[in-house]
C-alpha cells in the first residue's frame, strides 16, 4: 500500500499529477480514503493531497461532461459559447466553493 502513497506523493511533487487520466485519480481517492493515507502522509501534508487529487477528479469529470459528441458540435448557443468557456465557467466556480469550504473550516475562529 505504500507504493501508491509514494506514486502519489511523486505525482504530486513532479507536476504530472494535473495530466493523469481519470481512472489513476479515482484510484488515488480510494487509496487516500483508507485511514493508512492520514499515517502515511501526516497532519500538515494529507489534506493538500486529499484536495489536489480531488479538484483534479472534478476537474477530469467536468472535462468529459463538457467535451461535444462531434468536434464541429457547438453547445447552448449558435457559436459555441459554453463549449469554449464552459469549462473554465464550471472550475472557477468549483474553486471558488473550494476556496469557501476551506476558509469555513481552516479560517479564523
Amino acid at each position: 500500500m505504500n507504493n501508491i502513497y509514494n506514486e502519489i506523493r511523486q505525482n504530486i511533487n513532479s507536476g504530472n499529477i494535473a495530466s493523469l487520466p481519470k481512472e489513476t485519480l479515482e484510484q488515488y481517492s480510494i487509496a487516500l480514503a483508507r485511514a493508512q493515507a492520514y499515517t502515511h502522509f501526516g497532519a500538515s501534508e494529507f489534506p493538500r493531497v486529499c484536495e489536489t487529487v480531488s479538484t483534479l477528479l472534478i476537474a477530469r469529470s467536468n472535462e468529459k461532461l463538457l467535451t461535444p459528441p462531434h468536434p464541429n458540435a457547438s453547445i447552448g448557443t449558435k457559436n459555441g459559447w459554453i463549449h469554449r468557456n464552459g469549462g473554465t465557467l464550471i472550475l472557477g466556480i468549483l474553486a471558488s466553493l473550494l476556496a469557501a469550504a476551506l476558509w469555513y473550516v481552516y479560517g479564523p475562529k
